[in-house]
């Protein structure tokens, strides 16, 4: 699999147990579904559906998926209110997260971990338990 940023073949890397890839020349790094939520900070809820309950399939994140490579993958926010943007591709349902995205959305988990009477994470916390 190849960056398509970069035009540079992945390479492998372990976080938190779980085998990634990345791009070790602009150190971005592509996450198969599910792989999100193993490597961040532990949290209640799904932290996978709460980034993607709302992305709007128009608003392109400016590259493709690495693994569907034809797919455009779309720009979604680590949960709803933050400012942290992810690239999502709808068909494999892969996370690309840009250098130093993991450490941002790690700190934000922390934030809410701290402050659980956030009522918007409350709300993204009981969507993430529905079951759909």
């Amino acid at each position: 699999m190849k960056c398509q940023k970069c035009d540079v073949e992945f390479k492998k890397r372990d976080i938190q147990g779980v085998n990634v890839e990345y791009c070790p020349d602009c150190l971005g790094v592509f996450l198969h579904h599910g792989e999100l939520r193993k490597i961040t900070h532990k949290t209640t809820g799904d932290i996978e559906y709460a980034s993607i309950e709302n992305f709007d399939p128009e608003n392109l994140f400016g590259m493709n998926c690495p693994l569907c490579r034809d797919e455009k993958m779309v720009k979604i926010n680590f949960v709803s209110y933050s400012d942290i943007s992810l690239g999502y591709c709808s068909k494999c349902k892969g996370i690309w997260l840009d250098k130093g995205e993991l450490e941002l959305i790690n700190k934000e988990i922390d934030k809410l971990n701290m402050d659980p009477e956030n009522w918007e994470h409350s709300i993204c916390v009981f969507l993430a338990k529905l079951p759909f």
